[in-house]
């Protein structure tokens, strides 16, 4: 992956984590710990010019896949709105989110 390609990953990492911190994450409390830490992983990695970044970004895969177990995590989770065309929107975005990083870190 390119360099510009893992800056591009660590913004929707980062848009995806404020999101969801901002909502009720009590499902996904390991997942949202997870995730604050691939980003730090990933910053650090960039901001360093870490020659290993590809190595980083195949441990990255790895803890991004557990996001995603076969019930619950990120593949089940929704943000609730009582507003239905609020909750679309927001999820939406959500949804965007997650498809980005699953095309960027080619799940």
């Amino acid at each position: 992956m390119k360099k510009n390609s893992a800056i591009e990953l660590l913004e929707v990492l980062d848009d995806l984590y404020k999101l969801l911190k901002s909502e009720d994450t009590s499902e996904i409390t390991y997942v949202m710990k997870e995730l604050k830490h691939v980003i730090t992983i990933l910053d650090k990695a960039i901001s360093l010019k870490d020659n290993n970044l590809d190595n980083v970004l195949i441990e990255i895969r790895e803890m991004c896949k557990s996001f995603f177990p076969p019930h619950g995590g990120l593949s089940d989770y929704f943000i609730w709105r009582d507003d239905f065309s609020e909750r679309k929107r927001v999820n939406e975005i959500y949804e965007s989110y997650k498809n980005r990083m699953w095309f960027l870190l080619e799940l």
